[in-house]
């Protein structure tokens, strides 16, 4: 007769260097949090402090240069940072999906503007709606038009723009040093107010070919990058910074509540 089997569940614990840099720039960031909600904008400062952190790349490979967070990993760093600041965790995980998400579409075409965000802390934001007027061009497309909702877009360096080119959906690499884009401020919600969700107008922005590839997405169990290190395996519909940034607001939330209740007097029941 065969004795049962146990089946015991693996442990993994969260890379301590990358918690404890997380840690670190989350002190900075959480000191800047109120001017954040007042400006209503990421300073540039909170940036630069995830960079220097190794944060800006955790969904960069190794080879690299980047800090290829496992999947843990990135569910810690997220939650502190959240809990930091609502709105750096937001800008933040959506440059991190573009990371991935760039090399999935450009493969070494994406190495230079990696290389620029291990380097020179550059960050990538992103208009995932389709919109305004794209046409082919000589060596590339002309884009004009407004793109709605792009995270970040105020302090970014680089933003993917999704358009669509004869019934394709094709997403276009732009510097917002180009010439003929201007962002209009117009994100005035009162929820993650500092993410500069704002709208981005072309008007006769050339992109080159290589800059606007075709995206082809994988099916939602699977990841941008089935080649790529084991770590950033994630699916590609998996957003689990999302769920563990917001995981952060809570906790920091309920540790402001009680530290509020402490210096207060209650009474439960019957006369207060």
């Amino acid at each position: 007769m065969s004795s049962a089997t146990t089946i015991r569940p693996v442990s993994i614990e969260p890379r301590e260097d990358l918690v404890r840099a997380a840690k670190h720039a989350a002190l900075r960031i959480a000191e800047r949090a109120p001017e954040v909600d007042r400006q209503r904008r990421v300073p540039v400062e909170n940036i630069k402090d995830l960079h220097e952190a190794g944060l800006l790349t955790v969904t960069i490979p190794r080879d690299l240069g980047g800090s290829e967070a496992d999947l843990v990993s990135q569910i810690a760093v997220y939650e502190i940072i959240g809990g930091a600041c609502a709105s750096t965790a937001w800008v933040m995980g959506n440059h991190s999906t573009l990371c991935t998400l760039s090399l999935g579409m450009m493969g070494e075409g994406a190495h230079p503007l990696l290389k620029d965000v291990v380097e020179n802390g550059a960050l990538i934001s992103h208009a995932a709606i389709p919109g305004g007027d794209t046409n082919p061009a000589p060596g590339g497309f002309v884009a004009s038009g407004r793109r709605l909702f792009v995270s970040g877009s105020t302090i970014s360096t680089w933003i993917f723009l999704s358009t669509m080119v004869e019934g394709r959906n094709r997403w276009m690499l732009v510097p917002t040093s180009q010439p003929g884009l201007t962002i209009e401020e117009t994100w005035l919600s009162m929820s993650v107010r500092g993410s500069m969700t704002n709208d981005v107008f072309l008007d006769q922005v050339f992109v080159a070919g290589d800059m606007a590839p075709e995206i082809n997405r994988p099916a939602l169990h699977e990841p941008w990058l089935p080649n790529g290190p084991a770590a950033l395996k994630a699916p590609t519909k998996a957003r689990v910074w999302m769920a563990a940034m917001t995981l952060g607001i809570a906790q920091a939330a309920l540790e402001d509540s009680i530290e509020y209740a402490k210096g207060r007097s209650m009474a439960l029941g019957g006369n207060a």
